[in-house]
């Protein structure tokens, strides 16, 4: 629902600006929680965030947001580690959740404008995903 909203709001400025800011609080929260079926509608709703506010978001996404994801993803990839095609692991939410958020990444990064540092850090969040040893669909 609040994507949604957001969504509405996409050319009034002055009126998504302030929900955005409301919006903060608690999808940094869900990010902290690790629970997956709330982490992956989470990072729906900052996909949404970082398409519509951009470098509104920018300074916070990078320091409270970002790097809960980063964790997320280096832990995941020794989850999904020599899990091939028959692997039960390639049907749970976790691994839902790793391919929307290496899928998300890209979009993000040009979304937010990330570069330097804050790019380095995405790619080197990545990197062991280019490894033959991940599944071909996370590589």
């Amino acid at each position: 629902i609040v994507k949604e909203g957001l969504q509405q709001l996409r050319s009034h400025e002055d009126q998504l600006l302030p929900l955005v800011h409301r919006s903060w609080a608690p999808l940094v929260a869900t990010f902290a929680a690790q629970d997956i079926p709330c982490l992956t509608q989470a990072l729906q709703l900052f996909l949404t965030l970082a398409e519509l506010s951009k470098d509104f978001i920018l300074s916070r996404a990078v320091k409270e947001v970002l790097p809960n994801i980063y964790k997320n993803l280096h832990k995941s990839s020794s989850e999904s580690y020599l899990k091939d095609a028959g692997s039960a692991y390639r049907n749970s939410q976790a691994y839902s959740l790793q391919a929307a958020t290496l899928a998300a990444l890209p979009r993000l990064a040009v979304n937010l404008g990330l570069h330097d540092e804050h790019l380095d850090e995405a790619m080197n969040c990545v990197d062991v995903y280019l490894s033959k040893k991940q599944p071909k669909p996370l590589q």
